[in-house]
């Protein structure tokens, strides 16, 4: 017993420096010794280091720069709109930089691991998002610049097309430098510029097209219809504007195109309008001799009125009444109003219905009157429509014509009849046109065979008059 204590001895001292060292008691059970089952397990959280604030196995913790770095990769891909090209990478990216910041402080290594995942998603992302988009954006531009040369868009705009050109190459440029947002942008602001550059360009070309067509379809109809002849001058002046119109649009200068063959419309507009005032003019000319002559004729008929009444003839020279008017004589005031009404065009195409017949023969001279002073003062339309209504009133009157009134006698032996009447040398000295008195009086002698002493009867004028009158 005194060998072993001698042997214990020195081992319970080495344990009790051990002890000391690590600043805590050595756990003996009540006889000295250590008790194995009792004592503490050493971890790494109680280590030393650990206490002083490193990490476990020397690691690290994830920096700013390094969850930076990652985050300017996904903006970069946002940029350029990755997402819509390919979301299943920007997806993926996105979950594991989330994950990467939330193991940011308890896990760095899977964070860092994270990091790095989401950064090559990202990185994926873009790269296929940026072929494609320049793939898209260059053959859209290109086709734009291939619709406007279709319009000849590099000889009619020549610097506009070249610098729109220019701007496509540097879209190109761009792209291989890797600047996708600013190629983009560029590439944007381009395809604009070019549709813009399109629609002026083939509106202005529509337009100077239509008004050459316009000038050579006036200039065939002229040749056509002989409208020329009269309006030599006109004719001249339009073709050489057209032909000088066709030259610069040959040389594609649109706006000396434009300029000529403008000029050539009003040239040929001014002899449309010089032809239907010519032609207006020639038919005034023949409407107001016409009037005249139908004046003269029928100032020596009597007419009937409504009343059944004979009036006339008028005494009316052709002469006598243009000389009047040269002098500013025979002025009436009669038809006053009907003749504004003509002037303002406010005139009712069949006004002379309702004028007394008694009036149509003086109402057809103020018609006429006022179409002579329109005429000398270059109103041609208003003269026309003074002239037409002159006609339709006097012709009116002529309908109302006739040879005379005859009042039926009481003969008792032989009682008249119509077609002894007819064959009176007063009245047509043909006993045959007796129905022609019976026309004009039925409303007094419904059966023509019953006829009395006193009817006064309407003897109609001999069927060459009517023939005039017509």
């Amino acid at each position: 017993m005194r060998y072993l204590l001698f042997f214990m001895l020195p081992a319970l001292l080495f344990l009790s420096c051990i002890s000391c060292v690590s600043g805590t008691e050595p756990l003996t059970n009540s006889s000295g010794h250590i008790d194995e089952e009792t004592a503490p397990e050493t971890t790494a959280s109680e280590s030393p280091v650990l206490k002083t604030g490193s990490l476990s196995g020397g690691e690290q913790p994830v920096t700013e720069e390094e969850i930076l770095a990652v985050h300017s990769a996904l903006a970069r891909a946002d940029a350029i709109d990755a997402a819509s090209v390919c979301p299943e990478e920007m997806r993926r990216a996105q979950e594991a930089y989330d994950s990467a910041l939330s193991l940011r402080e308890s896990d760095p290594a899977s964070s860092r691991a994270l990091l790095s995942a989401a950064r090559d998603e990202a990185d994926r992302a873009f790269d296929i998002a940026q072929a494609e988009l320049r793939e898209t954006i260059i053959d859209r531009l290109d086709g734009l610049l291939e619709k406007l040369r279709d319009i000849d868009a590099d000889a009619y705009v020549s610097d506009e097309y070249a610098a729109l050109s220019a701007q496509r190459d540097e879209v190109t440029r761009l792209f291989d430098h890797g600047e996708a947002a600013s190629a983009i942008a560029l590439g944007e602001k381009t395809e604009k510029s070019m549709e813009e550059c399109y629609t002026t360009l083939n509106k202005k070309i529509d337009t100077v097209t239509a008004l050459k067509q316009e000038v050579e379809k006036v200039l065939d109809e002229s040749e056509g219809t002989g409208i020329f002849a009269c309006t030599s001058l006109s004719h001249e002046e339009a073709l050489r504007r057209y032909f000088e119109g066709m030259a610069a649009f040959g040389d594609h200068d649109l706006d000396k195109a434009a300029e000529a063959f403008s000029e050539a419309h009003e040239y040929c507009l001014s002899m449309i309008t010089e032809a239907e005032t010519r032609k207006i003019r020639r038919t005034n000319a023949l409407k107001k001799t016409e009037v005249l002559d139908l004046l003269a004729e029928s100032s020596g008929f009597s007419v009937v009125t409504e009343d059944r009444t004979l009036t006339g003839p008028v005494p009316f020279d052709s002469a006598e009444f243009l000389a009047g008017i040269d002098t500013g004589q025979d002025e009436t005031e009669e038809g006053t109003d009907e003749t504004e009404a003509v002037s303002r065009g406010s005139m009712q195409t069949d006004f002379w219905e309702h004028i007394p017949v008694a009036k149509l023969f003086g109402r057809a001279q103020t018609y006429l009157r006022a179409g002579i002073v329109q005429e000398e003062s270059g109103n041609d339309s208003e003269a026309a429509r003074c002239f037409d209504a002159a006609y339709h009133l006097i012709s009116r009157y002529r309908r109302y014509a006739v040879h005379s009134l005859y009042t039926v006698k009481d003969i008792p032996l032989h009682p008249e009849c119509l077609w002894n009447i007819a064959g009176h040398d007063e009245v047509y000295g043909n006993p045959f046109l007796w129905p022609l008195i019976w026309r004009w009086n039925r409303d007094l002698i419904p059966d023509p065979r019953l006829i009395y002493p006193g009817q006064s009867l309407i003897i109609p004028l001999s069927p060459e008059y009517d023939d005039k009158k017509e």
